[in-house]
């Protein structure tokens, strides 16, 4: 049987994030290193050796090692991108001609 190894900054998030998404990874690891990989969310990373596996909001980078191994490399949430709104404004007249700007989060 293959074996799963954890970095240690994987071992350490993996013991920071809430227990079910930490045994989801737990189990997909297991299934990757025995070859069942269908079902999973997985792709080759672009420009470096690796895969990454995703599972809701978290990410894993991980090798596979010539024996089935599987070695974590990092698990980790990434950050919360906040999507602000912009919709253009009038200022007010200058002359003959509105001046315009940007408002941040006013509707449509």
């Amino acid at each position: 049987m293959a074996q799963v190894m954890y970095r240690k900054p994987a071992a350490k998030a993996l013991a920071r994030m809430p227990a079910k998404i930490a045994q989801a990874f737990r189990d997909a690891f297991s299934a990757i290193a025995e070859g069942k990989e269908a079902g999973l969310d997985i792709c080759r990373l672009q420009g470096r050796p690796g895969y990454r596996l995703r599972i809701g909001g978290y990410r894993a980078i991980y090798e596979r090692l010539e024996n089935g191994g599987v070695v974590v490399v990092v698990l980790r949430r990434p950050p919360l991108i906040l999507a602000v709104r912009f919709q253009t404004v009038r200022l007010g007249l200058r002359g003959s001609r509105f001046i315009e700007g940007v408002a941040a989060g006013a509707g449509p």
